[in-house]
């Protein structure tokens, strides 16, 4: 069975919206906001590529996605340090070692929801 954009776009928003609840949570997991916003922008750059019949490499770093959304959207900038705050995300606060903070958090909500705004004129 075959995934299309739309399905990504949906579970994109709800990591979107897991990561924002979080944020107002009477204890704060940074790490899961972290992670979440980190899964949003990962998923909605997979269902642009897949919206714009493109292949994409199984990979969770967000720069090769970005620069493959950018192959087919050449229009769609973004800042570079909007995907460094979001990559810990993806792998790194899964495992014991490295913990999110709450600027680390705050930061990734902000570069979460700067990236989101900059790709939905994308999403068909």
């Amino acid at each position: 069975m075959s995934v299309g954009p739309k399905e990504w776009f949906i579970k994109a928003e709800a990591d979107h919206a897991s990561a924002h609840w979080e944020m107002r949570a009477p204890h704060i997991n940074f790490n899961a906001v972290v992670f979440h916003a980190q899964q949003c922008i990962e998923k909605i750059l997979k269902g642009v590529l897949i919206a714009a019949g493109a292949a994409f490499e199984r990979t969770h770093e967000l720069n090769v996605l970005a620069h493959q959304v950018h192959a087919s959207h050449p229009a769609w900038v973004w800042d570079a340090a909007d995907l460094a705050t979001l990559q810990p995300g993806a792998v790194l606060l899964r495992y014991p070692g490295y913990d999110a903070t709450q600027q680390d958090a705050q930061h990734a909500i902000e570069a979460c929801d700067r990236l989101r705004m900059s790709l939905l004129p994308f999403i068909r």
